[in-house]
């Protein structure tokens, strides 16, 4: 048995309701609230509830999938540019600092000076050459 994506499987719900709007003859003058007449077919509140709760279901188990990755992506380090690297300042997962005209990224909580063995910096965008002098040294 394969398992359809909640999208597929409201997808296929839609397009079942259409094809049934489609072949509605009319509602009684006073209709039931669980109760849709169709050519042919009696759909009663306890087969839509019962279709509801399977979808919910399918839905809710994708959904834990879901909540659990956003948690995981959310939980990881982003960039933030701090500023100059200043020495004794403690720098976050994430935080980037220039140093010597480089782009440095804290890879763990540290108080390291960039470029340092065992610093807790990586090296992100290294410091490039100097240009040549413009006309009239400008």
């Amino acid at each position: 048995m394969t398992t359809k994506s909640p999208a597929a499987v409201l997808s296929e719900i839609a397009e079942s309701l259409k094809k049934r709007e489609r072949e509605f003859v009319g509602a009684p003058t006073e209709p039931e609230p669980t109760l849709l007449r169709f050519p042919k077919r009696v759909v009663t509140g306890r087969v839509l509830e019962n279709v509801l709760k399977q979808f919910v279901e399918l839905l809710g188990a994708d959904l834990g999938a879901i909540d659990r990755r956003l948690d995981a992506l959310e939980a990881r380090p982003t960039m933030k540019y701090v500023g100059v690297h200043q020495r004794g300042t403690t720098y976050q997962p994430g935080e980037c600092v220039t140093s010597a005209g480089s782009l440095w990224i804290a890879s763990r909580v540290t108080t390291g000076q960039p470029g340092e063995p065992e610093s807790g910096f990586t090296l992100a965008v290294k410091r490039g050459k100097d240009g040549r002098d413009g006309k009239d040294g400008a």
